[in-house]
């Protein structure tokens, strides 16, 4: 059995060295340097050129269709906080979708604990990905005068129910 391999490939420390003092590189350009498509079946190795750049804190925004522009400092912290949560919110979605078709009565004991700590789990992720949590955030920070706060802090503020939304005698 053949061990795997973790060295870097030729083509990607190709296309690192030929990024790292770039502003903006085609996918034209990228192919030709590495003679694979980049932007097609062979987009693995520039999406290993990309994270070991972001290691040394270069980072390129997608221009779709085009090629790479190196981000600005406000792409990178939408590539921090924005994109990692929408990423989030997708798995978190397609997972409960699942959670739908599992029959409980038929698993073991240890096995609907696991299911509903996990349950469990993915709706508080849920609850706190979401906009309107998001919305308190940002009234908190505020009043924080852009300080940090916790998450926990937020989510112990007391909530204020619509009035059709008021719980029915």
């Amino acid at each position: 059995m053949v061990q795997p391999s973790f060295e870097t490939s030729a083509d990607v420390e190709r296309l690192v060295d030929f990024l790292a003092d770039k502003q903006q590189a085609s996918y034209a350009e990228m192919t030709n340097l590495t003679g694979r498509k980049v932007d097609g079946r062979d987009r693995y190795v520039l999406t290993s050129a990309r994270k070991m750049l972001e290691r040394s804190g270069i980072f390129f925004a997608v221009d779709r269709g085009v090629g790479l522009v190196r981000a600005t400092n406000g792409q990178v912290a939408t590539l921090s906080t924005t994109h990692p949560i929408d990423r989030i919110r997708r798995t978190t979605r397609a997972a409960q979708k699942r959670q739908v078709h599992v029959n409980i009565q038929d698993l073991t004991a240890e096995d609907r604990l696991a299911f509903d700590i996990g349950r469990s789990v993915l709706a508080a992720i849920k609850q706190n990905i979401s906009r309107r949590t998001r919305s308190l955030l940002a009234k908190e920070i505020e009043r924080n005068d852009g300080g940090a706060v916790s998450i926990s802090s937020v989510l112990s503020l007391p909530r204020h129910r619509r009035h059709n939304d008021e719980p029915r005698d």
